[in-house]
């Protein structure tokens, strides 16, 4: 879609990061989570991923296996030497995946961030922010795009987290039509808000039956450089 060639990137998901950290006393517990899971750094013993599992790696390696597969689909240009060029990449998520695609985008920068319904990083009692929101990004801002729901549980958080993150509101849509709720899902209550910006089962459609929100994935892909 819109010229990007897409891969929807598995990995080690569970638990996930706003099940451990909320209520670890380490005030760094989401930073150091979310570092050991995309670069297989031994910063934490929360989680016990190993290098091998990581976001990093896995992408890495699928990138040299499409190369060599498919050699003229074009993969070899996103991975030389074994490093990936971010600058060439477009990261995006959703829910616990996005604040991976944020991480990320902070550290090295990206063509552009896409980020649907996250991060909304924070530890208790005082649900004060992680630290690691409000870094310094590499991505320059005017390419961070990013939605929520305005009734999805979290909404109140992940607007503050965008707002940390330094996402212009411009480029910040809050979506709020009411969810498919014609076939049976998985996501109940008030969660089902939250997958309905981008599940392919509750995101609401038009009369035609078009997402009604293709709109907004647009606006979010945007031309990729």
């Amino acid at each position: 879609m819109a010229g990007y060639r897409s891969i929807g990137l598995m990995y080690d998901d569970s638990p996930a990061v706003n099940v451990v950290c909320p209520r670890d006393p380490d005030p760094q517990c989401n930073e150091h989570f979310r570092q050991k899971r995309i670069y297989g750094d031994n910063v934490t013993g929360v989680i016990d991923d190993s290098p091998a599992e990581s976001i990093v790696n896995r992408l890495t390696k699928l990138l040299q296996y499409l190369a060599m597969q498919h050699p003229h689909e074009g993969w070899d240009g996103y991975v030389a030497g074994g490093t990936l060029d971010w600058s060439r990449i477009a990261v995006a998520g959703h829910s616990q995946g996005a604040g991976m695609a944020a991480f990320i985008a902070k550290d090295h920068e990206v063509c552009r961030v896409l980020l649907f319904s996250s991060p909304w990083d924070f530890h208790a009692p005082d649900e004060q922010l992680a630290a690691w929101l409000s870094k310094p990004s590499a991505t320059p801002l005017d390419r961070w795009y990013a939605v929520y729901h305005a009734r999805e549980p979290m909404a109140a958080l992940i607007a503050r987290a965008y707002v940390a993150l330094g996402i212009l509101p411009a480029q910040i849509r809050v979506l709020n039509l009411d969810p498919n709720r014609s076939t049976t899902v998985s996501a109940h209550g008030d969660m089902i808000y939250h997958t309905s910006v981008v599940g392919d089962f509750t995101t609401p459609l038009t009369a035609s039956g078009t997402p009604a929100y293709m709109p907004d994935w647009l606006f979010m892909l945007g031309t990729p450089r």
